[in-house]
């Protein structure tokens, strides 16, 4: 049985999504996978996910949202445990095997939250009209990227797609 199943929604992100999946490649083990949907990419994304071969699960849909993708990338899902990382987003070294060491060292838990490093791409230019902030460390990452769920949780509750961004 896949143990990890790591779930990406992806869109437009040719600038990141190399290095996004290099993070996590290089993390993931022989009884993982590492599910990819494309949400309707209009730049060289498909391209380069395409370029992974064998190493993603790789599933398109035309352009519906993240929360459709996410729910797409989760029906292809097969892991214990199930891990979620954006296209623009990246892993710390050794961060699933933490992740995976604190879920199964709580039995009772539905799943873990880890702890992240947020950081702003030094291409954006105008931050303040972007909407960011100065980036924090070692701050409890709460959000998708610094989980890992059980499939039984996962599997009782979808993302809604009427509360989609972009």
């Amino acid at each position: 049985m896949t143990r990890v199943s790591v779930a990406m929604a992806v869109r437009d992100v040719e600038a990141y999504i190399d290095e996004a999946l290099d993070s996590v490649l290089e993390q993931v083990g022989p009884d993982d996978e590492v599910v990819v949907v494309d949400d309707g990419s209009t730049d060289t994304t498909p391209e380069r996910l395409t370029a992974r071969g064998p190493r993603i699960v790789l599933a398109r849909q035309p352009h519906q949202g993240v929360s459709a993708a996410r729910n797409l990338s989760l029906d292809h899902c097969s892991g214990r445990f199930i891990a979620f990382l954006d296209g623009d987003d990246r892993w710390a070294p050794g961060a699933l095997d933490r992740l995976v060491a604190g879920v199964e060292a709580h039995p009772e838990a539905t799943g873990v939250v880890g702890r992240t490093d947020e950081f702003v791409d030094e291409a954006v230019s105008d931050r303040a009209a972007a909407g960011l902030r100065a980036p924090a460390s070692d701050v409890l990452g709460h959000f998708l990227g610094a989980m890992l769920l059980r499939r039984e949780i996962v599997d009782a509750v979808r993302f809604d797609p009427d509360q989609s961004l972009a």
